[in-house]
């Protein structure tokens, strides 16, 4: 290949270096940039060959990236669509089978063995239910509901015997299961910096920005005190010249 790639070789490594150590990587989407910056620069240096190779590079990398994702999230609608539960739902005097993604407070949902809460609901008739709460509180031994706990059966629970009609009091993120879940994805969510890594990218970032400012003095000086710039090809050798030491 041409001039490009011999430029790119070196902005590469930095620039893979310095993404690999960073608190915050993005090696995974690091290729496309790294591919359009080798195009800019053939353009910059006018080698079109080279320019077309590395655009078409560049097309092919996004037509398999969208294709593997679209695949991927076909596929989870289509599981989640399968994992979808109905629940027979009492709202506004009409009782109907509902997608329980569709429950809000003060629908009044009927709980049958087996059945797993899909909301907050508060108990209001029917049998004394017993309760499997393990994957809330981890007992092995059901409770029941309405009795010595109070008559609030959480999300996520299941109903090992009885029947009940309850309430709907909270859907979501507004269930106990659901705070709970949130609050580790909040954890999650938080980067942790240690001391070492902050030390190593201060070395990092004065490296690059060392290597920067004497890319472009060995520019300015090369192109305008030696003449650089004269004809395209001095221009050229004058750009590799200077990316050279990056």
């Amino acid at each position: 290949m041409g001039d490009a790639y011999y430029i790119c070789a070196h902005y590469v490594f930095h620039v893979t270096l310095t993404f690999s150590i960073s608190p915050h990587p993005f090696s995974p989407n690091i290729q496309p940039i790294l591919i359009l910056i080798a195009a800019i620069i053939s353009a910059g240096l006018q080698d079109w060959t080279d320019f077309g190779i590395i655009l078409a590079m560049l097309f092919c990398n996004a037509v398999l990236g969208f294709r593997e994702e679209y695949h991927a999230k076909k596929a989870l609608d289509e599981l989640g669509d399968q994992l979808d539960s109905e629940i027979a739902t009492r709202r506004e005097g009409e009782t109907t089978q509902m997608n329980v993604k569709e429950l809000v407070p003060g629908d009044v949902v009927l709980l049958v063995g087996g059945t797993i809460v899909p909301a907050d609901t508060q108990w209001i008739k029917g049998d004394v239910v017993q309760v499997d709460t393990a994957p809330l509180t981890g007992e092995p031994i059901p409770r029941k509901y309405p009795g010595p706990n109070g008559d609030i059966i959480l999300s996520g629970t299941t109903i090992v015997a009885g029947e009940c009609y309850g309430r709907v009091l909270y859907t979501g993120e507004n269930t106990e299961i659901g705070k709970a879940q949130a609050d580790v994805m909040k954890d999650k969510t938080v980067s942790i910096v240690s001391v070492f890594q902050k030390k190593i990218m201060t070395v990092v970032q004065v490296l690059v920005s060392f290597s920067l400012a004497f890319v472009i003095a060995v520019l300015l000086v090369e192109g305008l005190v030696y003449d650089g710039f004269a004809t395209k090809a001095t221009t050229q050798t004058t750009i590799l010249d200077a990316v050279s030491f990056f």
